[in-house]
């Protein structure tokens, strides 16, 4: 699905013109930036929680020669699925 093909089916369900949905969608996404930026976990109804995490520096090794190798610590988007979806899709 392209998110053109997005918006249009949320348009379709909720009966709104696809330029409303695509605001609604915007103000959306840039609220769950704004969330994530401040280290805010965000819940989102019948899709699960989006979250930064930490991950610290860590020791790992080069696929293609094997060296060992320093990975510097990062922060990842996780996102879980809640119960309910994961339900729904047959996933764990």
């Amino acid at each position: 699905m392209t998110q053109s093909q997005f918006e249009q089916a949320v348009a379709d369900r909720l009966d709104l013109r696809r330029k409303e949905t695509q605001e609604i969608l915007d103000a959306v996404s840039e609220e769950l930036y704004r969330a994530l930026r401040k280290g805010e976990s965000v819940p989102v109804r019948g899709i699960g929680r989006f979250n930064i995490v930490a991950r610290q520096a860590r020791w790992g090794r080069n696929p293609a020669t094997g060296e060992r190798i320093r990975i510097k610590a990062s922060k990842k988007l996780r996102v879980t699925g809640n119960k309910g979806l994961r339900d729904r899709l047959k996933v764990k």
